[in-house]
């Protein structure tokens, strides 16, 4: 009977203990500490994603500087007109068989080729055995300034925005209709970049040496 008693009597104890422990007070401080560690893990997550974001945003500050520069340099994206190639052809290149096939016949040393591939969205001219000109009038092909053939006239004068062209009319056409604009790349004329321009809008587009200035090709 008494051994029963202090049974009870300890087992009242640990109940209280328990009852202590587990009062709301004390639960407070234990969501409190809890709360403490997942705002602490909270705080971590958020920093690493911004750490992960700033390396992000880092990465395209890097490519959208690269991608400006190259606007003065010369580039090999394929289906873009640079300053100085389309593709892995370059101005002054020699003819070359295994990339360009002769495509009309042989005038005064002068012809057009195209492409060994399937690609048929540039035509080459080419003078005494050298590339002086690459031309296209496939609709959309971009170019190093950001101006595509079916660009509107304003948006070459906007890309080109500190620079001044050199305007022909095109003598097969109507003066002021049927336009040529020549950007020159130094004051010596001898490479631009040429926009054929009917109605306001780009039918075609040339990179090339003093040859852009003719109308004619190797006619």
């Amino acid at each position: 009977m008494r051994s029963k008693m202090y049974k009870n009597i300890v087992m009242s104890i640990v109940g209280c203990f328990l009852i202590v422990s587990c009062s709301p007070k004390n639960n407070a401080a234990i969501e409190k500490d809890s709360s403490s560690e997942n705002v602490g893990l909270i705080n971590v997550i958020e920093k690493d994603t911004t750490n992960r974001k700033t390396v992000a945003d880092s990465t395209h500050i890097i490519e959208t500087k690269n991608i400006n520069a190259s606007t003065l340099t010369d580039l090999n994206d394929s289906g873009y007109f640079n300053k100085n190639n389309y593709n892995d052809i370059y101005i002054g290149d020699k003819f070359d068989e295994t990339l360009l096939k002769r495509d009309t016949e042989i005038i005064d040393d002068c012809f057009n080729a195209v492409s060994n591939t399937d690609e048929k969205e540039a035509n080459y001219q080419i003078e005494n055995g050298l590339v002086a000109i690459i031309y296209t009038n496939e609709l959309g092909l971009g170019s190093y300034s950001g101006v595509k053939t079916g660009s509107s006239l304003e948006d070459v004068y906007s890309k080109h925005a500190n620079e001044t062209p050199e305007v022909i009319d095109n003598p097969y056409g109507e003066s002021g209709r049927n336009i040529v604009l020549i950007y020159w790349y130094s004051p010596e004329k001898n490479s631009g970049i040429r926009y054929d321009v009917d109605d306001d809008i780009v039918t075609g587009m040339s990179i090339g040496n003093t040859s852009l200035l003719y109308m004619e090709g190797c006619l």
